[in-house]
Formats: structure tokens, C-alpha cells, sequence
């Protein structure tokens, strides 16, 4: 519509609000924008102006057309900001009143660091006996070298109780990859080797110090936080296998602690735990409370930004934001430097909005090489005020499928260089020091265990550097649009079937500068389809971890509601149908089929004959969502309601047909598919009988005894033995049995 030239008076122009909102952006009611809104309806300018962050007199003064632009500028602020809002949470721990109980059996292996304190695996041997445990026999471990392990474990007969390793207590740097930490090796080893022998137990990391529960808590494990990291993804791809995770202070541990740990791990109720002298907490991820924007200091960067990884994705788009924030200088590290693609065009970028900028080549893995660095910057300008770590390599892949090479090369980046800066920054006083993590590292994430080890690091190295008095916020970001792994259009896709949508850059740096701004330590920062994410998340292993959130409180409800409801489509009255008139041999041909058919689907690939039916599907490409996903087409397909686990417990196409098979005809292949086919043959003679045979009335008279027989309560094994004999009789034969049966003379 037009609008007037003249100034703001009583007259209404109606603004008509944009309902569209973009794909993936999720929209919180603001209260803001709530009293902007009425102060428009009530004409108010005072209150306008005041909304606005503009004095009513001036406002008054300005023609509508040049508010207007304001007005656009401040809803869409608005909004972006509601997003950010939308995407945060963070890591809380709950203190759990009443304790955990339960009991344990069978034989139960501690398998523990050589040269670990003998009090230690004592008091856990005898706590693991005094919950139950038949027979707890220790195990100790030279260095990494898990190979013996496994023996010792076979050797012994008699029920499986599980595993508890204390080997992530040994924080000495591995040999041949001392970026890595031994008793994280031994741990990946270890439970890989249980995973592979198919353990039928449950293993249980303990740590100490790994994890800080409260603001004020200094502890000493930062290395041991990588544990809880590769944790949680082996939670995710060894459902079977994984008990869980345990922090206590080991040196202060005395038998009452042990007591609870021994408790904890027989109760099974929680798997993200730690004991305190107070008593015990669990893990939750939560919602932050809510905080008026503007609320905290404004953050502007002053004096020298330092941005690692400065020259990617993730690095640049925090460069432009500096500069275009005041920063005095920035200067960007990465391996290449100045050769790096697009690092010139970066430069003139950066220069043109106003900074005095610095691209140098330094791999801050290397601790001589960045103080190096460090001492250069200084002597030749402003002082350090900011760090910001985005330095690393991203990682897809299942723990199998990567070996210790690569998980160094991961750690390298991400791990070694937070502990250098961390190292030669030393105690100065900075502004900001800003680390990149990843929600890998808060919740986990299928094939990414070894990132999320990394994160988890720096999530950790966040709370113990506030617990020396520093600065540190470590924001686990979700993916970014245009940066980072959803630069990979088919990476992008895969996160998004797992419900993780790809965030605005811009935005994305607005929560960063959030939670600098709230002086928060740690926060993750996600556009999570809550929905989507809970199937694969949950699928294989009930988790408590996200069982505050308001998203995952209504999708268990409605679950819950929703149990025992089912229907049979018409594919599954179809496959039925094929399958009553088939041959065993074709029976298993079908479902096989159909079972490959829909496997392919889930993974993209062209046709069912592309999937070889004897892979296992974890090496075909499953996941926890995309085994859903399977185990939901197939329902679907089938009328059987299979488990959350089947795809699991049968590990290809063909196992998976035979199950498919077994529950469509019963646990016996020779019931009642077959007895339907040969109801069909018997059909077919039965129609064929002239009407003026006499036999007909005696044929229905004898069939109506056998539907009321049918009727009434259910057979016995005696039905699986008629089975059997209507499948390889005659037409006579047929008639014969029914005479059997009715006992007609």
C-alpha cells in the first residue's frame, strides 16, 4: 500500500506481518515484540518510540516512510534473535535424591591400569561383590595393550555380569601418538574388542576428575573428559554393550562411595554419573533460564583477536564479524596460511571493513611454533584480547573404521592446540577465549566418536579454566550452513535425516557473541527437529540425558499413548495374500526381497540388488536413525510390529527376512501361512463339485464343525501336525482328513 509523506498522527496504516517463516527456523513468542505490536494497535508513539529504543518527540518528528526502515530492521532482529534463543541449551547437573539401588550376578571383570593404587581395584572388587556380584576377578592392563583381556574374559565360565575399567585413570601420553592419552586408547581398544567378541555383559568407564558438577569444583581429569566423549558414541553404536559412565574422586573415595558406584551400575537407571562426597549427580541437558537481550555487557572486540583455524569456514565468518565490531587487528592462523584457498580474498575482505589484518601460517598443535607466534603478535601490536579456537578436523566414521593415526590427527587440532593456547597464554587477562565445540561432544553422535572425544576435551577445558579464575565459553555448536561439514551437500542431508538442520551463519555467530556476552562457560547451540532426533537417539537404549526437555517430555507422552495401536495396510494384506500361495522357497525369496528392497531405499541406493544380503548392515551404512527408519518401512510393509532392535539383532538381509518371515507365519514356518494355501486348494475342489453331488451338504456340514472348533478356544501343538499333513496331501487325501477330524463315520 502507499503511505503518507507527512508525520506519524491517529490515522491507521496497517502493517501486514510476514507469516512466512524460513525453512528450519524455529519461532519462540517474544515479549518484545508482543508490546511493539500493541503499542502500533494502540497508536501509542511514546510507547512506540520507547519499544524502539528511540525518544517519543523525535519519532513523532520523522515521516512513517523513514521509520519504516527501522521498524523492518527491528522485527527482523527480532526474530533472529528469538532464534538464537530457540537453539540454546546447556549441560546441568541434578543432584538425585533417594540413590540408586539394584543388584548384580554372574562374573564381573575391573580391569585396571598396571601400577594403579591396589586400595583402589580392592575397594571396587569388594563393592561390586558386597551389590551381589558371583565371582569379580581383576585384570590389569600393561600400557595399552588390552590383547590379554579378552582370554582372561573367555576363559571363565558361567553367567556374564560385565566389565568395569578404570584404565582412563592412566592420563600418560601414549607412545607412538602422544597427543592421545593412554588410558583413552586402552578404553577405545577395549571396548572394541568387547563390541567384536560380542561381550554379552555390560561395560562401565569409571573416571576421576573427568567432569565438573559444579561452578566452584577444580578438578584434575581435563584429559579424562575425552572417556565421556567416546562414551557416548559407543552408547550410540554398542547399545548392547555400553553401561555407562562413572566420575568419583579417587583419592578421596572411601568405601561408601564405592558402595554407590557399585550401586549405580546395578541399578542401570542412569548412565552419566558422578559421586561427590554430597552425593550424586546426573547429567541432564537442558534449556537455559531466559535473558532479556542486552542483558550482560555488550561485547566489542578490542586490542588483537587471535582466530585459530582463522582462514576456514567457521574462522572467517568470526573474522568478518570482528571486524565489522571494531576489532583493532585480527590475525588468523591455519597450517597453510596465506596459500590457503581463499585466504587473500579474506584478507582484503577484512581490511576493507577498517582492521589491520594477519594470516600466518602455524599449525598450533605445535606449542614452540605458537608461543613463537604469541610473542611475535604482542612485540608488534595491540596485546592478545580475544582467542578464538576453531582449529580441527571433522570426523565421520565408525569407531571400527578408524584407527589410532587418525584419531590423532582429530585430536591434534581440536585437543593440542586448545591445550597449547591455553598453556602459553598462561594466566593473562583476556576478554574472551572462545573454544569451537561440538554438540558431539554434548549428547553424542553416531560415527563421530572421535570428534566428540575432542569436544567433550573442550568443553572440559572451558570449566577448569573458570575454576582457575579465567575466561573460557565453549559453545557445541550444531552444523553451520555454508561452513564446516554441512559444506558437503551430502553430509548436510545425513544431519538433517538425523534431525539437526543446518544453522544460518549469521545467526550462528549471534549466539556465539550471546554467550561471550552472558559470560557463560559452556553452551551448545543446535536447530534440533526434536522428533526426528529421539527416534535414532532413543532407539537402541532408553537415555535420561534429554528427558528434561519440554520436546522430548511430549514425544514420550504421545508415545505412550500411542502404544498398542496398529494397522494392517494393504501392502502387508497384499504380502499376505503372495505369501499364502507360495512355496517355501518362494516365501523366503519374497520377503528377502522386500526386506532388501526397503533397505536400499533408507540408504539411497538404486535398487535392492545393490545391497548384498549377507553385509552386515552396520557396514552397509546403518545408524541408529536409519535402522528405525528400516524397522519402520518394514512394519509398514509387513503388519508385524518388530523391535527397536531387530535391525541389531539381525545383523543382514537375510537374517533380518528370516525374522521378517518367522514372525509373518508364525514361530513355526510350517503353520498358518501354509494351512491358508491349502484352504485355497481345497476351495478350488470344492467349487468344482457338481451341484448335484450329494456329497456337498456333508462337505459344509462337516466344515461348519471345523469353524466352530476354530471358533473356540485355541489348539493345540496337535494344529502344527495338520499343518504339516494338509501341505503334502491329495484332494482325497483333504477329505479324508477332514473325515479324521470331525470324526465322521
Amino acid at each position: 500500500m502507499e503511505l503518507p509523506t507527512y508525520p506519524f498522527q491517529r490515522d491507521r496504516y496497517w502493517l501486514e506481518p510476514d507469516t512466512e517463516t524460513a525453512v528450519g527456523e524455529s519461532r519462540v513468542p517474544d515479549a518484545d515484540e508482543a508490546r511493539f505490536w500493541d503499542a502500533v494497535e494502540k497508536g501509542d508513539a511514546a510507547e512506540l518510540a520507547g519499544t524502539l529504543g528511540e525518544s517519543g518527540d523525535d519519532l513523532a518528528q520523522r515521516p512513517l516512510a523513514s521509520v519504516l526502515p527501522m521498524l523492518s530492521s527491528w522485527r527482523r532482529q527480532n526474530r533472529e534473535r528469538s532464534t538464537v534463543d530457540a537453539w540454546r541449551y546447556r549441560v546441568q547437573w541434578r543432584p538425585l535424591a533417594g540413590g540408586l539401588t539394584g543388584s548384580l550376578t554372574g562374573t564381573w571383570w575391573v580391569v585396571a591400569p598396571k601400577g594403579l593404587a591396589e586400595e583402589a581395584v580392592h575397594q571396587c572388587v569388594e563393592a561390586l561383590r558386597a551389590e551381589g556380584a558371583a565371582t569379580v576377578l581383576p585384570i590389569p592392563v600393561e600400557g595399552a595393550d588390552i590383547g590379554g583381556v579378552i582370554e582372561q574374559i573367555h576363559a571363565v565360565e558361567g553367567e556374564t555380569g560385565g566389565v568395569v575399567s578404570l584404565l582412563a585413570i592412566d592420563e600418560a601420553p601414549y607412545e607412538a601418538h602422544p597427543v592421545l592419552p593412554r588410558g583413552w586408547v586402552a578404553t577405545r581398544a577395549l571396548a572394541l574388542a568387547l563390541a567384536e567378541a560380542d561381550f554379552g555383559g555390560r561395560l562401565w568407564c569409571l573416571t576421576d576428575g573427568a567432569v565438573t558438577v559444579g561452578p566452584d569444583e577444580r578438578r584434575d581429569g581435563v584429559s579424562q573428559s575425552m572417556i565421556w566423549g567416546i562414551g557416548r558414541v559407543v552408547g550410540l553404536e554398542y547399545p548392547r554393550l555400553w553401561g555407562g559412565l562413572l566420575d568419583l574422586p579417587l583419592d578421596s573415595a572411601d568405601d561408601a562411595i564405592w558402595a554407590q558406584a557399585a550401586r549405580t551400575i546395578a541399578a542401570q537407571d542412569e548412565d552419566q554419573v558422578a559421586l561427590r562426597p554430597d552425593g550424586i549427580w546426573v547429567r541432564r541437558v537442558v534449556r537455559p533460564a531466559a535473558r532479556p537481550w542486552g542483558e550482560g555487557e555488550g561485547w566489542r572486540p578490542t586490542g588483537t583477536v587471535l582466530i585459530t583455524g582463522g582462514t576456514g569456514g567457521l574462522g572467517g565468518r568470526v573474522a568478518r564479524w570482528a571486524a565489522q565490531h571494531g576489532a583493532e587487528r585480527l590475525v588468523l592462523t591455519s597450517r597453510r596460511g596465506p596459500e590457503a584457498p581463499g585466504a587473500a580474498e579474506l584478507h582484503d575482505q577484512l581490511t576493507e571493513l577498517g582492521a589491520q589484518v594477519t594470516i600466518a601460517a602455524c599449525d598450533v598443535a605445535d606449542r614452540s611454533a605458537l608461543g613463537a607466534l604469541v610473542a611475535d603478535v604482542e612485540r608488534e601490536g595491540p596485546p592478545i584480547r580475544v582467542v578464538v579456537h576453531t582449529a580441527g578436523l571433522a570426523q565421520v566414521g565408525l569407531l571400527t573404521e578408524s584407527d589410532l593415526t587418525e584419531c590423532a590427527d582429530v585430536m591434534r587440532g581440536k585437543v593440542a592446540g586448545a591445550a597449547n593456547l591455553d598453556a602459553v597464554l598462561g594466566d593473562r587477562e583476556l576478554d574472551a577465549f572462545v573454544l569451537f565445540s561440538s554438540i558431539a561432544g554434548v549428547w553424542g553422535s553416531g560415527r563421530q566418536g572421535i570428534y566428540a572425544a575432542a569436544n567433550a576435551y573442550l568443553d572440559e577445558l572451558a570449566e577448569q579454566r573458570r575454576a582457575r579464575g579465567l575466561t573460557a565459553t565453549a559453545v557445541a555448536f550444531g552444523p553451520w550452513a555454508e561452513a564446516g561439514m554441512a559444506v558437503d551437500g551430502e553430509a548436510e542431508d545425513l544431519l538433517a535425516r538425523h534431525g539437526l538442520r543446518s544453522m544460518d551463519p549469521t545467526n550462528a555467530v549471534a549466539a556465539l557473541v550471546r554467550a561471550v556476552e552472558l559470560d557463560e562457560t559452556q553452551v551448545a547451540v543446535a536447530d534440533v527437529d526434536w522428533e526426528r532426533f529421539a527416534t535414532g537417539f532413543t532407539s537402541q537404549r532408553a537415555s535420561a540425558l534429554l528427558s528434561e526437555l519440554a520436546e522430548m517430555r511430549a514425544l514420550a507422552e504421545r508415545a505412550e499413548a500411542g502404544n498398542g495401536a496398529s494397522e494392517i495396510t494393504s501392502q502387508a494384506q497384499q504380502l499376505g495374500e503372495r505369501l499364502a500361495k507360495a512355496t517355501e522357497p518362494e516365501r523366503r525369496r519374497i520377503v528377502l526381497d522386500l526386506v532388501r528392497e526397503h533397505a536400499a531405499l533408507v540408504l539411497g541406493y538404486g535398487s535392492g540388488k545393490s545391497l548384498d544380503a549377507e553385509r552386515p548392515f552396520q557396514e552397509a551404512g546403518f545408524d541408529s536413525l536409519t535402522a528405525v527408519e528400516l524397522r519402520n518401512r518394514i512394519n509398514e510393509a509387513t503388519g508385524v510390529q518388530l523391535s527397536t532392535t531387530a535391525i541389531f539383532d539381525h545383523p543382514n538381509a537375510t537374517a533380518l527376512a528370516e525374522h521378517v518371515l518367522s514372525e509373518i507365519v508364525g514361530a513355526d514356518t510350517g503353520g498358518a501361512a501354509h494351512v491358508l494355501g491349502e484352504l485355497d486348494r481345497l476351495e478350488k475342489s470344492l467349487v468344482s463339485l457338481s451341484e448335484e453331488d450329494n456329497a456337498q451338504q456333508e462337505i459344509a456340514a462337516r466344515l461348519r464343525v471345523l469353524l466352530a472348533r476354530l471358533d473356540g478356544p485355541a489348539g493345540s501343538g496337535e494344529d502344527e501336525a495338520i499343518a504339516d499333513t494338509v501341505e503334502s496331501a491329495t484332494d482325497d487325501e483333504l477329505f479324508d482328513l477332514l473325515d479324521d477330524q470331525l470324526e465322521t463315520p
